[in-house]
Protein backbone atom coordinates (compact mmCIF):
# COMPACT_ATOMS: atom_id res chain seq x y z
CA UNK A 1 0.00 0.00 0.00
CA UNK A 2 1.58 3.36 -1.14
CA UNK A 3 1.22 6.97 1.25
CA UNK A 4 -1.94 7.73 -1.13
CA UNK A 5 -3.96 4.45 -0.65
CA UNK A 6 -3.03 4.63 3.27
CA UNK A 7 -4.04 7.93 3.26
CA UNK A 8 -7.60 7.11 1.59
CA UNK A 9 -7.95 4.84 4.12
CA UNK A 10 -7.48 7.35 6.67
CA UNK A 11 -10.23 9.41 5.31
CA UNK A 12 -12.89 6.64 5.42
CA UNK A 13 -12.09 6.27 8.95
CA UNK A 14 -12.83 9.48 9.55
CA UNK A 15 -15.79 9.74 8.08
CA UNK A 16 -17.02 6.56 9.93
CA UNK A 17 -15.41 7.67 12.89
CA UNK A 18 -18.50 11.01 12.39
CA UNK A 19 -21.36 8.68 11.49
CA UNK A 20 -24.64 7.69 13.30
CA UNK A 21 -27.77 5.88 12.15
CA UNK A 22 -28.33 4.04 9.76
CA UNK A 23 -26.84 0.14 8.48
CA UNK A 24 -23.42 -1.00 7.46
CA UNK A 25 -23.62 -3.72 4.82
CA UNK A 26 -23.02 -7.22 6.22
CA UNK A 27 -23.62 -5.71 9.75
CA UNK A 28 -26.82 -6.33 11.81
CA UNK A 29 -27.90 -2.86 13.75
CA UNK A 30 -27.48 -5.02 17.65
CA UNK A 31 -25.43 -7.80 18.10
CA UNK A 32 -26.06 -9.80 21.45
CA UNK A 33 -23.14 -10.05 24.05
CA UNK A 34 -22.65 -13.96 23.32
CA UNK A 35 -22.21 -13.58 19.17
CA UNK A 36 -19.60 -12.55 16.69
CA UNK A 37 -18.71 -11.41 13.58
CA UNK A 38 -17.02 -13.47 10.84
CA UNK A 39 -13.67 -11.07 10.81
CA UNK A 40 -13.77 -11.24 15.06
CA UNK A 41 -10.84 -13.00 16.66
CA UNK A 42 -11.12 -14.59 19.80
CA UNK A 43 -9.16 -16.31 23.13
CA UNK A 44 -10.72 -18.99 24.92
CA UNK A 45 -13.65 -21.42 24.54
CA UNK A 46 -16.70 -20.50 22.18
CA UNK A 47 -18.62 -21.73 24.83
CA UNK A 48 -17.72 -19.67 28.12
CA UNK A 49 -20.53 -17.98 30.42
CA UNK A 50 -18.99 -14.51 30.10
CA UNK A 51 -17.93 -12.89 26.82
CA UNK A 52 -15.31 -9.93 27.03
CA UNK A 53 -15.67 -7.45 23.73
CA UNK A 54 -12.37 -5.77 23.76
CA UNK A 55 -12.46 -2.94 21.02
CA UNK A 56 -8.77 -1.47 20.78
CA UNK A 57 -6.70 0.65 18.52
CA UNK A 58 -2.93 -0.34 18.09
CA UNK A 59 -1.52 2.87 18.69
CA UNK A 60 -3.13 3.36 21.92
CA UNK A 61 -1.15 3.36 25.05
CA UNK A 62 -4.01 2.08 27.17
CA UNK A 63 -4.62 -0.52 24.80
CA UNK A 64 -1.07 -1.55 25.06
CA UNK A 65 -1.06 -1.34 28.55
CA UNK A 66 -4.27 -3.84 28.84
CA UNK A 67 -2.47 -6.42 26.46
CA UNK A 68 1.09 -6.55 28.44
CA UNK A 69 0.02 -5.95 31.84
CA UNK A 70 -3.67 -6.86 32.67
CA UNK A 71 -4.42 -10.06 29.57
CA UNK A 72 -1.96 -12.19 30.56
CA UNK A 73 -3.23 -12.47 33.93
CA UNK A 74 -6.65 -12.54 32.87
CA UNK A 75 -5.63 -15.22 30.38
CA UNK A 76 -4.40 -17.19 33.50
CA UNK A 77 -7.37 -16.63 35.39
CA UNK A 78 -10.70 -16.60 33.57
CA UNK A 79 -9.59 -17.56 29.90
CA UNK A 80 -7.77 -20.63 30.04
CA UNK A 81 -10.16 -22.25 33.14
CA UNK A 82 -12.58 -21.68 30.77
CA UNK A 83 -14.70 -19.46 32.68
CA UNK A 84 -14.55 -16.19 30.10
CA UNK A 85 -13.51 -15.59 26.55
CA UNK A 86 -12.10 -12.36 24.69
CA UNK A 87 -13.38 -11.42 21.36
CA UNK A 88 -10.93 -8.77 19.64
CA UNK A 89 -12.49 -5.63 17.48
CA UNK A 90 -10.26 -3.31 15.47
CA UNK A 91 -11.13 0.33 16.74
CA UNK A 92 -8.38 2.34 14.61
CA UNK A 93 -8.07 5.77 15.92
CA UNK A 94 -5.66 6.48 13.20
CA UNK A 95 -4.22 5.59 9.49
CA UNK A 96 -1.26 3.77 11.22
CA UNK A 97 -3.68 1.47 13.63
CA UNK A 98 -5.58 0.87 10.59
CA UNK A 99 -2.49 -0.09 8.39
CA UNK A 100 -1.07 -2.55 11.32
CA UNK A 101 -4.51 -3.88 12.05
CA UNK A 102 -4.83 -4.58 8.25
CA UNK A 103 -1.44 -6.38 8.88
CA UNK A 104 -2.33 -8.50 11.21
CA UNK A 105 -5.29 -10.00 9.28
CA UNK A 106 -2.56 -11.85 7.27
CA UNK A 107 -2.33 -14.26 9.93
CA UNK A 108 -5.66 -16.33 9.86
CA UNK A 109 -5.27 -18.89 12.44
CA UNK A 110 -6.50 -17.30 16.16
CA UNK A 111 -3.41 -18.18 18.06
CA UNK A 112 -0.85 -16.75 15.36
CA UNK A 113 -2.99 -13.68 15.02
CA UNK A 114 -2.81 -12.73 18.85
CA UNK A 115 0.57 -13.49 19.20
CA UNK A 116 1.39 -10.98 16.23
CA UNK A 117 -0.84 -8.92 18.00
CA UNK A 118 1.09 -9.55 21.59
CA UNK A 119 4.17 -7.97 19.57
CA UNK A 120 2.67 -5.16 18.03
CA UNK A 121 1.51 -3.48 21.59
CA UNK A 122 4.64 -5.03 22.72
CA UNK A 123 7.18 -2.66 20.24
CA UNK A 124 4.45 -0.26 19.84
CA UNK A 125 6.64 2.57 20.37
CA UNK A 126 9.26 1.15 17.73
CA UNK A 127 6.60 0.61 14.49
CA UNK A 128 4.00 2.95 15.37
CA UNK A 129 6.24 6.26 16.12
CA UNK A 130 8.80 5.07 13.31
CA UNK A 131 9.56 7.26 10.17
CA UNK A 132 8.53 4.28 8.22
CA UNK A 133 5.24 2.30 10.04
CA UNK A 134 4.81 0.19 6.95
CA UNK A 135 8.35 -1.13 6.53
CA UNK A 136 8.83 -1.64 10.30
CA UNK A 137 5.09 -3.50 9.70
CA UNK A 138 6.57 -6.02 7.19
CA UNK A 139 9.36 -6.53 8.97
CA UNK A 140 7.28 -7.74 11.74
CA UNK A 141 4.84 -9.75 9.44
CA UNK A 142 8.02 -11.43 7.96
CA UNK A 143 9.59 -12.55 11.18
CA UNK A 144 5.68 -14.21 11.74
CA UNK A 145 6.20 -15.92 7.79
CA UNK A 146 4.57 -13.38 5.81
CA UNK A 147 6.17 -12.37 2.92
CA UNK A 148 6.16 -9.22 0.89
CA UNK A 149 4.01 -10.04 -1.77
CA UNK A 150 1.39 -11.37 0.48
CA UNK A 151 1.66 -8.36 2.84
CA UNK A 152 1.31 -5.96 0.29
CA UNK A 153 -1.79 -8.32 -1.03
CA UNK A 154 -3.41 -7.36 3.05
CA UNK A 155 -3.10 -4.26 2.98
CA UNK A 156 -4.77 -3.89 0.05
CA UNK A 157 -7.69 -5.80 1.19
CA UNK A 158 -10.75 -3.80 0.54
CA UNK A 159 -13.20 -5.98 2.34
CA UNK A 160 -11.40 -6.22 5.28
CA UNK A 161 -11.26 -2.70 5.10
CA UNK A 162 -14.43 -2.38 4.83
CA UNK A 163 -15.16 -4.92 7.61
CA UNK A 164 -12.99 -2.80 10.38
CA UNK A 165 -14.48 0.38 8.75
CA UNK A 166 -18.17 -1.02 9.40
CA UNK A 167 -17.25 -2.47 13.31
CA UNK A 168 -15.74 1.01 14.17
CA UNK A 169 -19.76 2.02 13.60
CA UNK A 170 -21.57 -0.64 14.70
CA UNK A 171 -19.23 -0.15 18.18
CA UNK A 172 -20.44 3.45 18.03
CA UNK A 173 -24.32 2.37 17.20
CA UNK A 174 -24.76 -0.35 19.07
CA UNK A 175 -22.74 0.25 22.28
CA UNK A 176 -21.66 3.94 22.19
CA UNK A 177 -17.94 3.25 22.31
CA UNK A 178 -16.24 6.64 21.57
CA UNK A 179 -12.26 5.29 23.13
CA UNK A 180 -9.97 3.08 23.44
CA UNK A 181 -10.03 0.40 24.98
CA UNK A 182 -13.15 0.08 25.45
CA UNK A 183 -14.70 -3.23 26.50
CA UNK A 184 -17.90 -4.82 26.64
CA UNK A 185 -19.79 -6.93 28.85
CA UNK A 186 -22.90 -8.53 29.43
CA UNK A 187 -24.59 -6.09 27.01
CA UNK A 188 -22.62 -3.11 28.97
CA UNK A 189 -19.90 -0.74 27.78
CA UNK A 190 -16.85 -0.22 30.17
CA UNK A 191 -14.34 2.14 28.85
CA UNK A 192 -10.95 2.31 29.40
CA UNK A 193 -7.84 -0.25 31.03
CA UNK A 194 -8.14 -1.45 34.57
CA UNK A 195 -6.07 -3.52 36.66
CA UNK A 196 -6.30 -7.20 36.42
CA UNK A 197 -7.76 -7.01 40.56
CA UNK A 198 -10.79 -4.47 38.62
CA UNK A 199 -11.56 -6.60 36.01
CA UNK A 200 -11.56 -10.22 38.35
CA UNK A 201 -13.69 -8.31 40.63
CA UNK A 202 -15.97 -7.56 37.89
CA UNK A 203 -16.11 -10.70 36.40
CA UNK A 204 -16.98 -12.35 39.82
CA UNK A 205 -19.75 -10.30 40.42
CA UNK A 206 -21.06 -11.31 36.96
CA UNK A 207 -20.62 -14.80 37.01
CA UNK A 208 -22.85 -14.67 40.15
Amino acid sequence: MNRRQIMMGSAALAAFAGLSGGTVSGLRPALAADEIFPQDRFLGDENAPLTIIEYASLTCPHCAAFHNETLPQLKESWIKEGRARLVYRDYPLDRVALTGALVAHCFEKDEAYFAFLGLLFKDQRKWALSENPVEELAKMAKLGGIDQERFNACLQDEERLDAILGGIKHAQDSYGVKSTPSFVIDETLYPGNRSFEDFDRLLEGLAT
